[in-house]
């Protein structure tokens, strides 16, 4: 029978903490090793039928959305004496960590793992009060991980971490000409146009409205741009505004959150990133792998150059500077990476099996009794 991991996340819509732990599931033996999700979100989420057809429960709280913590505190208290199965927690929400980690420790969960994810919080008042609920989050862990020493450090301070590389399946990514034909036939896009694309939430970190201003630059440089956003957040519809302060509207499109997002670099000619912090940043990563030239910004872990593919820049060199080094980083002899990525230790099959041993070997030094068994 597999032991159950509990996967404690905020929710699972599509970003890079929840892509990394969805390709993980799907490339672990799950005859061995099957998650479960708690959520701090109850609205439904994009991952949720992916989830539940490969075999994963979710629970969901409300914290996130009405703030109350003494009745999160009990419905979390109860939900671990309901479902005592559970021989590891693998926490990703480092903000309640400080919380679940405790009454999870209580209820006699004895391996709980804390994962890092990125390097900073947001400028808002959430994002400093997550800063802070955070400190308290290596407290509560008996195993930490991070998908960068940046990241590890940040959170983790002086205690030792495991980095655990954000791996991707290289294959599902490689580079087709084909693929790009229709890609580009599909989406409307002439054969002179260069193609910049950003995949990523709209928020603060993801910095889309220095894209914006960027793009601006660039067509003052190559008219036939387009620029290709995808993604949803709290942003995108000031982000739309913004587009028709600079007037280029015309030229950005607003995909959303695609089920072919992997398809869409292939459209790409060049992927623009200028992030103001991220732990790892694993759309850069999928992009190296289909050969895009990437322009990041310096506030990436060193980790992301796993390819030559990769230009840094500060994103204090300005608007400007960042366009004039943006079109000319187009590859006309475009080829994939795949093996080159996976070589440097990012393919995910590799990795799930490297997890997959560490969740087996913890669960058999901590066995829950037998009749500890979860009701679904």
């Amino acid at each position: 029978m597999a032991i159950r991991v509990l996967q404690v996340v905020p929710a699972m819509n599509c970003g890079g903490i929840e892509n990394f732990i969805m390709n993980l599931y799907r490339n672990i033996d799950r005859t061995q090793v099957q998650f479960d999700f708690l959520y701090h979100f109850s609205a439904p989420s994009f991952f949720d039928a992916e989830i539940e057809a490969l075999g994963g429960h979710i629970y969901r709280m409300s914290v996130r959305e009405d703030y109350r913590l003494l009745h999160y505190l009990h419905e979390v208290d109860t939900f671990f004496k309901e479902h005592p199965c559970y021989a590891v927690l693998h926490g990703h929400y480092s903000g309640f960590g400080m919380f679940y980690n405790a009454i999870a420790k209580k209820n006699g969960i004895q391996v709980r793992i804390g994962h890092s994810h990125n390097t900073m919080e947001e400028k808002s008042m959430i994002g400093m009060i997550d800063k802070a609920m955070s400190r308290f989050f290596r407290y509560g862990v008996t195993d930490c991980m991070a998908c960068s020493i940046e990241a590890g450090r940040y959170l983790f301070g002086e205690r030792p971490f495991t980095v655990v590389p954000n791996s991707i399946a290289t294959e599902s990514f490689a580079f087709d000409a084909q693929k790009r034909a229709q890609m580009r036939s599909q989406l409307h896009l002439s054969e002179d146009a260069t193609v910049y694309g950003h995949i990523g939430r709209f928020v603060q970190q993801k910095n889309h409205f220095f894209l914006l201003a960027v793009f601006a630059e660039i067509l003052k440089r190559q008219p036939k741009a387009i620029l290709l956003l995808v993604g949803e957040g709290a942003l995108q519809q000031r982000c739309v505004e913004k587009c028709a302060e600079l007037g280029i509207a015309n030229a950005v499109r607003f995909l959303g959150v695609r089920s072919d997002a992997a398809d869409l670099y292939h459209a790409m000619d060049v992927f623009v990133f200028p992030s103001l912090f991220e732990g790892f940043g694993i759309v850069a990563l999928e992009a190296q792998t289909n050969g895009l030239p990437c322009l990041v910004s310096t506030e990436l872990p060193s980790a992301i150059h796993v390819t030559g593919l990769v230009t840094a820049m500060p994103l204090k060199s300005g608007a400007a500077a960042w366009a004039k080094t943006a079109v000319t980083l187009q590859n006309n002899a475009r080829s994939g990476y795949a093996q080159t990525v996976a070589q440097a230790g990012y393919d995910v099959k590799l990795e799930a099996q490297r997890l997959q041993a560490f969740y087996l070997q913890q669960a058999s030094l901590h066995p829950r009794e037998e009749k500890l068994s979860c009701s679904h």
